[in-house]
């Protein structure tokens, strides 16, 4: 798997850290503008690069508070969000009535899909209860995969209960945006998780954008092993990315060190590990995986049933 951090985006990663708050003004104009149409600000060509920037400042200078809708979205897109068993432990979310995505380091193969489980509301209530709802993968329906070098994601069907709605119309989907622009460097991003097998977690709002690359955003999110496959969303909870690899801290010889500056063993637990990046593949990227590939009629439909414009 990619390292997350590398020689191309180290010094871009620390320009963000460094100044949080105005690491946008060094994106390129295309993705300015386009983060903006996203956020239904109209704009055209001939739009100066004055006016595009203004726009943006307003937008970045607004204050961090939300309204309290905003937690009953969160709480309705989590719902989408399960705990994948196989028998390590991962994460997946629903991007239509029939389909769920994770990556393909989680599920490589149909059997392997064949073989896991998949838990849904697998989330503690307010006395700790856990109250989830199991169902099966269905790779016949269908599987489709990118290796982990490429764009490790595999979208896999999932088996409903007899008589039942879709696991979509039970659960909530959160589809795949094809545009780009759906955040922006600097901003927060939120995840929805399964970390290390525990009840569904959320990291949000302290977890800001650091580099957008071809193919991967790169983050900062409190994530461990079994948040593969998370879905990584913007603050209007759409899907920017899918969980893909953590980097851990090291020391100056490049060893991998814990919270307390130890040498990472075997034997070290993940409550000590220390992540100082993530990255995430770009859900356009995806989409554009998806659509480039020669499908059979019933599978396009499926598919095509999980993407959207914006």
């Amino acid at each position: 798997m990619d390292a997350v951090l590398t020689d191309e985006n180290r010094d871009v990663i620390a320009a963000v850290r460094a100044d949080p708050h105005n690491a946008w003004r060094g994106q390129p104009r295309s993705r300015k503008i386009a983060h903006l149409r996203q956020r239904g600000v109209p704009l055209t060509t001939t739009t100066s690069d004055r006016e595009v920037d203004a726009h943006l400042e307003r937008m970045m200078l607004q204050d961090d508070s939300v309204p309290t809708h905003w937690f009953g979205a969160g709480a309705r897109v989590a719902d989408a969000v399960a705990l994948i068993r196989q028998p390590e432990p991962a994460t997946g979310f629903l991007v239509s009535d029939w389909l769920l995505l994770t990556n393909h380091h989680v599920l490589d193969t149909p059997e392997t899909a064949e073989g896991a489980e998949v838990l849904f509301r697998y989330a503690e209530d307010a006395v700790g209860g856990i109250a989830p709802e199991k169902l099966s993968f269905d790779p016949a329906r269908c599987f489709i995969t990118s290796p982990v070098d490429e764009l490790d994601y595999t979208l896999v069907g999932i088996g409903g209960r007899d008589g039942s709605d879709s696991p979509g119309a039970r659960f909530g989907t959160i589809p795949l945006i094809s545009s780009v622009g759906k955040a922006i460097v600097g901003q927060p991003l939120n995840i929805v998780q399964h970390p290390g097998g525990q009840s569904r977690r959320v990291a949000f709002r302290n977890n800001r954008l650091l580099a957008v690359e071809e193919r991967r955003l790169v983050y900062e999110t409190d994530t461990e092993r079994g948040s593969s496959g998370s879905p990584v969303l913007n603050d209007r909870w759409q899907v920017v990315a899918l969980h893909h690899a953590s980097e851990s801290a090291r020391n100056a010889g490049g060893d991998e060190i814990d919270v307390n500056g130890q040498l990472v063993t075997p034997s070290t637990p993940d409550y000590l590990r220390q992540w100082v990046a993530n990255a995430g593949i770009r859900v356009s990227r995806i989409v554009a995986d998806l659509r480039e590939r020669d499908l059979d009629v019933g599978t396009r439909a499926l598919v095509d049933a999980a993407i959207a414009e914006r």
